[in-house]
């Protein structure tokens, strides 16, 4: 009888298939995370519903608002909207994150598009600086100095705002707290450069995600009993 043994993997492999099998309960946990939000979010919708037609006639420009007051006021309008959307993505993600558990090619292309969808989110921050270091051309200096400065209040808030939206709706306000802000400033940061570390290493990845069909197969074959 012949080895039953599978072929033992290299430790460059291993470590790649650790590395996955962490990412898909990273994705999996945001996944529940998103949908115990849209959960949240969906049982406050008559409550948001009727806020939102008390305020549908605003006449001030959403421009003339913080960035995350004209983001709330534009969410609050299209609520049913926003929560089907959070269960789309919930949806989508944790799809994901069980095709990650079992390698599948498509679970790698599919979280790579929406890391994409992540690491253009640095254009958030970007905008926000870039107007800084535009209005002080002869010290950009000291213009990206008053950008990074100001990055809490202008963008902070905006991100802590879609943070609480999506993944954590049933705790309070954390886009009204300074440690909610300096979350959010830090976020939208933080969070595209790791998108886009998730898209160097997926792409590095790709043999990881064959070799368990070819494993699979290897063993099979090994596994037949020959006559003695």
């Amino acid at each position: 009888m012949e080895n039953l043994t599978p072929p033992s993997q290299g430790l460059s492999s291993a470590h790649k298939r650790r590395t996955i099998t962490r990412i898909a309960l990273g994705v999996t946990i945001l996944g529940i995370l998103t949908f115990i939000s849209g959960l949240a979010n969906l049982v406050q919708t008559p409550a948001i519903r009727a806020a939102a037609s008390q305020t549908a006639g605003l006449s001030v420009p959403l421009s003339s608002l913080p960035p995350f007051v004209a983001l709330t006021f534009v969410v609050t309008q299209n609520w049913l909207t926003m929560v089907l959307v959070q269960f789309g993505f919930a949806a989508t993600v944790l799809t994901i994150g069980i095709g990650l558990y079992r390698r599948r090619p498509w679970s790698r292309i599919s979280l790579e598009s929406v890391s994409w969808v992540g690491a253009f989110l640095l254009a958030i921050p970007v905008l926000w600086v870039a107007p800084w270091m535009v209005a002080t051309p002869a010290a950009p200096l000291l213009g990206l100095r008053a950008g990074l400065q100001t990055l809490p209040d202008g963008v902070g808030q905006l991100v802590a705002t879609l943070i609480q939206l999506f993944v954590a709706a049933p705790l309070p306000l954390i886009a009204l707290t300074p440690w909610g802000v300096f979350i959010g400033a830090v976020a939208s940061v933080a969070v595209p450069i790791a998108c886009v570390a998730l898209i160097v290493f997926l792409r590095r990845s790709r043999e990881a995600f064959y070799d368990e069909d070819h494993d699979t197969a290897a063993y099979r074959s090994g596994s037949r009993v020959t006559p003695g």
